[in-house]
């Protein structure tokens, strides 16, 4: 029921995290992780959903954030004298 002691509370809590610098989702998050005992698996053939929806939590906790939803990819590579590809690092670089 909107107006009711649950907005209330959630109005604290929004109020408190800003104050941290912390979103809700991002307390959600540490909150799910705490409980669930989490194990960290190395999967170098995930698929294309389980890399979207590890994507989609970052998306929308960076939005969540920064309030924009702007980024660019940025990529750096390593070369020898020859020009040749060594190693790199891909990412990209959000509300910048």
């Amino acid at each position: 029921m909107p107006g009711g002691a649950g907005d209330a509370v959630l109005r604290l809590l929004h109020l408190i995290l800003g104050q941290f610098g912390l979103s809700p989702f991002l307390l959600f998050v540490h909150v799910l992780i705490l409980m669930s005992n989490p194990t960290v698996v190395f999967d170098p053939y995930a698929t294309a959903d389980l890399r979207n929806f590890v994507q989609a939590i970052v998306n929308n906790h960076n939005v969540a954030v920064t309030r924009r939803a702007e980024w660019y990819p940025v990529a750096f590579f390593l070369r020898d004298v020859n020009r040749e590809v060594l190693g790199g690092l891909l990412g990209n670089i959000w509300a910048a």
